[in-house]
């Protein structure tokens, strides 16, 4: 006997067999067993992935995609004072100086000096850090530095220049030498670029925060 007389005698044997089962009514043979039903495919269980699919966590190809600096851990503050100034005006990611990254966020507040910035430091070089290289937060003045001058004969001369960046002394200190630059915060690196800035000039000593509170 022929293959294709095979097939045939095989297709009505089974229709009989089915027919026994659950009578002569087509519509009571569930769809999956009738001889027209269709057939699925297989799966190949071990076909490659598309190319374009997602990357795993584990994945270290050279093309993976780099850590966004924006995905930067921001831990929820544990100071009540902090959470009662609800939420920030700007806030971002910066570079500190010793290589440290910060979250930095800036909140309005009703305080003498308004604007306070709250620094979070993780101690890490790359550029997405992990939550065991948090060092702690700060509180600090957000627009306005320390500044500690040398021995400066003409004040007027100091002001001229750090007015060319938006910077004004807001106020001078009762120790000697010290003064208060204000500059208008403008992004949130402001403060990187400003505190850079004064270090430049030959009649700045020094260049610190106005802490307030207690940092770490």
């Amino acid at each position: 006997m022929s293959g294709a007389a095979l097939m045939l005698a095989f297709g009505i044997a089974r229709r009989d067999r089915i027919a026994k089962i659950f009578g002569s009514s087509e519509s009571a043979v569930p769809k999956a067993l009738r001889p027209d039903a269709d057939v699925l495919p297989p799966t190949n269980l071990s076909q490659e992935p598309p190319l374009n699919s997602v990357a795993s966590k584990g994945d270290s190809s050279e093309e993976a995609a780099a850590p966004d600096p924006q995905e930067t851990h921001k831990v929820l503050s544990s100071d009540e004072e902090v959470q009662s100034w609800g939420a920030p005006v700007i806030e971002g990611n910066v570079r500190l100086e010793d290589s440290r990254l910060a979250h930095q966020a800036v909140y309005r507040t009703k305080l003498k000096y308004p604007l306070i910035m709250v620094q979070q430091i993780w101690k890490t070089s790359d550029a997405e850090p992990k939550v065991k290289d948090y060092v702690g937060e700060r509180k600090m003045v957000a627009d306005h530095l320390v500044v500690r001058l040398r021995d400066v004969q003409d004040l007027a001369v100091f002001e001229q220049k750090i007015a060319r960046d938006g910077m004004s002394l807001r106020k001078q200190m009762y120790a000697g030498g010290l003064y208060l630059v204000s500059f208008p915060l403008e992004n949130i690196d402001t403060y990187q670029i400003m505190q850079r800035r004064l270090m430049e000039l030959p009649e700045v000593k020094s260049v610190t925060p106005d802490i307030y509170g207690r940092g770490f």
